[in-house]
């Protein structure tokens, strides 16, 4: 049953992650923190031996604690800038506990280990693609060991439909009316889209492009029949 107070129904919200995000819980895929001056000299071979998919965020030296942090913890005053710090994204190939997370990765002395909602949304949050409100961080400083690809994994099926909503919200909103050229535009000004179209969306988008020009044909014919057929009665 929701909540009317707001702040209850966060707190609440809190108490099930933390009930469910973390140890005696398995999953697949895990994120977590960790800090470049406590992680063990070499940690990028010990990532590169493991050899499972993960992902390391560019160093994350610019966050501040917002009025929410510092309101769910006095210490993080609002404004103050965080500790450097890098975020860890991993996929494992079967569900596996909390233990497994920490004992693998202990050479990083990770902090905050919890398991990914979303796999496609916590790739994009390394950089923080989609937090307008925080600082951007270069994509390109994204280190991807065991196959990871950071592009890839922004594009997984779970958020594909979020994406294909912001191409066809693009399409309307600038008259896009040629497959070829709105690919073309992808491949110049949005990589995640472009590699979309080429993986995963370009019948869908394409269909719907040429189903949305014809259909603004079909309208503009049947308009100009309209006034021609009430030109000829007034001249009758």
């Amino acid at each position: 049953m929701p909540y009317k107070d707001k702040e209850k129904q966060r707190e609440a919200q809190r108490k099930w992650e933390k009930e469910n995000r973390g140890a005696g819980k398995r999953h697949k895929v895990w994120m977590f923190i960790f800090y470049p001056d406590t992680a063990e000299v070499g940690w990028r071979d010990e990532c590169d031996e493991l050899g499972l998919p993960f992902l390391v965020s560019p160093l994350h030296d610019r966050d501040v604690w917002t009025a929410a942090d510092e309101r769910r913890n006095p210490d993080h005053i609002e404004g103050e800038v965080k500790v450097a710090h890098h975020h860890g994204l991993v996929e494992y190939p079967q569900p596996v506990g909390y233990d497994t997370v920490k004992e693998d990765f202990a050479f990083l002395h990770t902090h905050s280990i919890k398991y990914a909602k979303s796999k496609a949304s916590m790739a994009l949050y390394l950089t923080h693609e989609k937090c307008s409100d925080k600082v951007q961080y270069d994509w390109r400083d994204v280190l991807e060991f065991g196959g990871a690809n950071w592009h890839d994994w922004c594009n997984e099926l779970e958020d594909l439909h979020a994406m294909m909503k912001e191409m066809r919200q693009y399409i309307i909103a600038n008259n896009v009316s040629e497959f070829y050229e709105f690919q073309l535009w992808c491949d110049e000004n949005n990589d995640m889209w472009s590699r979309a179209l080429d993986l995963k969306c370009a019948w869908a988008i394409g269909n719907f492009i040429e189903r949305r020009r014809n259909a603004i044909q079909q309208a503009a014919k049947l308009d100009y029949e309209k006034r021609r057929d009430n030109s000829d009665e007034t001249i009758v």
